[in-house]
């Protein structure tokens, strides 16, 4: 026969709930932190290449809508031709100038607007929250006029900002969850604990009150034989179905001989006097 394997411990089964739970939300808040990280390396890219295209692609095109408004030098037509570049929040300004760099129309502000005509036409010049471009306006090869988009990074600083933000909540959270988890399992197995605890110790009371209540009885016992063993008359003890019971004097087994184990008390009897 094979030993009956016990029941793990208190100690124990907290231990192995404690592994479990912190292995489940390590493996749980890595999984979170990686994908919030994979989403960080894809979506910054993709909006600091929709951020460089909104710049180069505007000037381009707000160049050739103005050029003929550069041409004249109306500044009515020019920001007319700004159209929805002048409506998007990523704006941040434009700036129109002539054939002899006076400038016909702007929207928004800037600081200064020389460095990004410094540098040459089609390329990104980036500064302090912005990147810009600037295009030639030409007309039948004949330049009019320059207009350069100035597009702000506020956008994608925001987007890294929320994602880090997303970052550091995931890994707050999972440390949070675990402790938290921690604390509720040690809570409740100490409850468990103090719980076992008393019922062992009442259970060791009831011991010793039935060890007493039987060497009571066991006094007892001994005392009633005792008597019955010292008596010259037959006692005989039975119960309400007639069955004779152990306890009986000494003398009736001497008249009548010891009774059988569960024998009635009319078998008995009827053995000597049918």
């Amino acid at each position: 026969m094979t030993a009956k394997r016990q029941p793990p411990s208190i100690r124990k089964l907290r231990t192995l709930i404690l592994v479990a739970l912190v292995a489940g939300v390590a493996v749980f808040t890595g999984v979170m932190f990686t994908l919030v990280q994979s989403l960080s390396e894809r979506f910054g890219p993709q909006v600091a290449a929709d951020l460089d295209w909104r710049a180069l692609r505007g000037a381009q095109e707000l160049a050739r809508a103005s050029d003929v408004g550069l041409a004249v030098s109306d500044t009515g037509m020019v920001t007319d031709a700004f159209g929805v570049y002048a409506q998007s929040s990523d704006v941040q300004a434009i700036v129109a100038v002539d054939a002899k760099d006076q400038t016909v129309a702007s929207h928004g502000k800037i600081a200064s607007i020389a460095p990004v005509f410094a540098a040459k036409p089609g390329t990104l010049v980036r500064g302090d929250g912005y990147v810009a471009s600037w295009a030639p306006a030409a007309i039948e090869g004949n330049q009019v006029g320059k207009v350069a988009v100035v597009v702000s990074t506020a956008r994608l600083t925001d987007a890294q900002s929320v994602l880090s933000r997303v970052s550091n909540t995931t890994l707050i959270a999972g440390v949070a969850g675990a402790l938290l988890g921690a604390l509720v399992i040690l809570f409740f197995t100490h409850q468990v604990s103090v719980r076992d605890g008393q019922l062992k110790d009442y259970a060791a009371t009831l011991e010793h009150k039935v060890e007493a209540r039987t060497r009571e009885l066991d006094e007892r016992n001994r005392g009633m034989r005792l008597v019955l063993d010292n008596v010259d008359q037959g006692f005989l003890t039975i119960d309400m179905d007639g069955m004779l019971a152990s306890e009986r004097s000494s003398i009736v087994d001497r008249w009548f001989g010891a009774p059988a184990a569960g024998e009635r008390f009319t078998a008995f009897v009827g053995r000597q006097a049918p």
